[in-house]
């Protein structure tokens, strides 16, 4: 069972979410849910996840991640993923559809 916190930070550019812990099946809807409330009032900023803190992602979470990316007209960036993020997001070409950074420290 997972654990996530969400931090929100808006820019007039930039819609920012820092996460804290784990995406999975346990918490995989409300985090669709968070970030659709935020995104309510947006326009066309980027939309930013930063993953510095977030441990892992589940198919469930890249499903959310993957609605996003269809809807929003926006760049959809995740940065400062870890090495173990960043091989789910190779694995399963997620990261083909969204632009991501870190994890590929040798």
């Amino acid at each position: 069972m997972g654990q996530l916190t969400i931090d929100f930070k808006r820019s007039p550019e930039t819609l920012r979410f820092v996460l804290f812990g784990r995406i999975d099946a346990t918490n995989a809807n409300a985090f669709g849910d968070a970030v659709k409330s935020a995104l309510i009032d947006s326009r066309d900023e980027d939309v930013v996840f930063d993953c510095t803190n977030l441990e892992y992602v589940s198919s469930m979470g890249l499903r959310v991640l993957l609605s996003l990316r269809k809807k929003w007209r926006g760049p959809v960036r995740l940065e400062n993923v870890s090495r173990e993020v960043r091989g789910i997001l190779d694995i399963t070409g997620f990261s083909q559809i969204v632009e991501v950074s870190g994890g590929n420290e040798q």
